[in-house]
């Protein structure tokens, strides 16, 4: 099955697609622009509507955040139909600095009161910031904080009452070598998530995945059977999960360029994890064609969007 095109591309809205930051709802795509390298001076906003036939991007603009930071990383992500942007320490204490949600009414980010707890533990490189769909509350989400020392686990959780974001310090775990998170997900016990390793470069591990049990607070690693994708450097562009059933990677690059092949994770319940191809997959693309890559969790989707087309695949 090959992917349909609902839209057309990002030359509609800029020349340069990776000056934005990208988040997907079940319905629209939001894409916010980057002013000297950060969202929070404000910038130009394009939306589409993943749903509405014939829909075109609309631009507008969004106003200023807060002052920017270099030591503030700045990382913009869905909860079912809403945007969040998180910030997070680039270097030093593994923690979040604050919460925003987008708020349709009056086009701007919404900052929220932040209660949060703090790993005790300093970085002394880069933290990366992966954030898990967290399949037990649809107001929760898992982040994981990495860095050289290993993996923070926070529960991120903005309540059903919207009056407050909270950030509850739920464990941390030695990395041993084994590199930055990359992808994730989580249910009511443990956090999956796959790493990358520097060797020649930055590669991902496509032949183990970690489980982080939430409440013995223990790492464990699991072997994936099979060949897998050839996705190389920081793995694939989406991740997405459906309960009980499997957890899927599509698009990456490999020495040959582009690859938008789709692969999924089965076995993951009885601890017999196993790779295997789908029949979903995005055509490939000229060796210089630029595209960037948006997930919809909810919408089980992934977006590809190059200079002259929007392209989808619904997974489920």
């Amino acid at each position: 099955m090959s992917a349909t095109q609902f839209a057309d591309g990002f030359q509609a809205f800029t020349e340069n697609p990776h000056n934005f930051l990208y988040a997907s709802n079940l319905t629209e795509i939001w894409a916010f622009e980057k002013t000297d390298g950060s969202i929070l001076g404000g910038g130009k906003l394009a939306t589409i509507s993943t749903t509405q036939e014939g829909a075109t991007w609309q631009v507008s603009t969004f106003p200023a955040i807060r002052e920017p930071s270099e030591n503030i990383k700045e990382t913009l992500f869905s909860t079912g139909f809403d945007a969040h942007l998180l910030l997070t320490l680039k270097s030093g204490e593994a923690k979040l600095v604050a919460a925003y949600q987008w708020d349709y009414e009056t086009k701007q980010f919404k900052e929220y009161p932040l209660e949060i707890d703090s790993s005790e533990v300093l970085e002394q490189g880069e933290i990366d910031v992966v954030v898990a769909e967290h399949y037990v509350a649809s107001t929760q989400k898992i982040v994981i904080l990495s860095g050289l020392s290993g993996y923070h686990f926070y529960l991120y959780d903005f309540l059903d009452d919207r009056s407050k974001i909270t950030g509850e310090y739920v464990g941390f775990v030695e990395a041993n070598g084994r590199g930055r998170a990359l992808n994730a997900f989580s249910n009511e016990k443990f956090v999956y998530f796959t790493f990358g390793r520097e060797g020649c470069g930055f590669r991902w591990d496509r032949s183990t995945v970690l489980r982080y049990d939430l409440i013995e607070k223990e790492l464990t690693e699991l072997p994936v059977a099979g060949d897998g994708p050839t996705f190389l450097y920081d793995g694939a562009a989406s991740t997405w999960y459906i309960p009980n059933e499997f957890w899927g990677f599509c698009v990456g690059r490999h020495t040959g360029g582009f690859d938008g092949q789709s692969w999924v994770i089965e076995g993951l319940e009885q601890n017999e994890l196993r790779w295997v191809k789908r029949d979903a997959e995005f055509e490939s693309l000229g060796e210089e064609e630029d595209y960037v890559v948006v997930t919809s969790p909810i919408a089980v989707a992934t977006y590809l969007i190059t200079k002259e087309k929007s392209l989808q695949i619904h997974h489920n």
